[in-house]
């Protein structure tokens, strides 16, 4: 069984497959007004603004970022924040992955706690993504049966985009599987500056974060 089975979307960035480059049941009016007051408590909370996560994982609509691939410069990825859905009690910033030469669209979905820590949506569950507040080396529980933690602070890169200080890194695995490591390099005010798996590595060529471009 292949460890990214867990992954909602089954990202390429993630598994390092290529993409082919040729390639409702009415609602009681009581319903229906929970749902509405669920709606305006989330608005109304400290999480739903249209800037959250300002620190390593910055989460504005409109922000992008693009990739490039170590192994091949010409699989360029592009991430972009397009809007906010509602899933369950939590209303989430939606991410999507485009690849060059293919007009698929990956979607995943993140949304900044109180407490600054990033939470995910997998499968319907609201699942801890990131603790940067953590102890480092400090495991936690994230998406499906993947555990996390940070694996470094303070750390330095220079990629395409420029070079960056007091980065993160964020490693998840699942013990039992080989060869599924994921981990990250995150930046201040920034976001996510190399990607990288046991398959592949992405390094950030440009981007443009809360109305800033790189």
């Amino acid at each position: 069984m292949n460890a990214n089975a867990y992954h909602e979307n089954k990202s390429p960035m993630r598994t390092g497959t290529p993409v082919n480059m040729k390639t409702n049941e009415s609602i009681f009016l009581a319903g229906l007004l929970t749902l509405v007051l669920l709606q305006l408590s989330c608005d109304s909370s400290p999480t739903s603004p249209e800037t959250a996560g300002l620190g390593h994982f910055p989460m504005q609509i409109g922000n992008r970022w693009t990739y490039q691939s170590l192994v091949d410069t010409s699989w360029i990825v592009d991430v972009e924040i397009t809007g906010k859905r509602q899933i369950g009690l939590q209303r989430y910033f939606v991410f999507e992955e485009r690849y060059s030469g293919s007009d698929q669209v990956y979607r995943l979905y993140f949304r900044a706690g109180d407490d600054g820590r990033i939470f995910t949506s997998r499968q319907g569950q609201d699942r801890l993504y990131i603790d940067f507040g953590r102890t480092v080396g400090k495991a936690w529980p994230s998406f499906g049966e993947y555990i996390g933690q940070i694996s470094q602070r303070n750390v330095s890169r220079v990629v395409p985009a420029g070079a960056f200080e007091n980065c993160v890194i964020v490693g998840w695995d699942m013990p039992q599987w080989v060869d599924d490591e994921l981990w990250d390099t995150f930046a201040p005010g920034v976001g996510a500056v190399v990607r990288n798996s046991a398959w592949t590595s992405f390094v950030l060529k440009s981007a443009v974060v809360n109305g800033i471009a790189l």
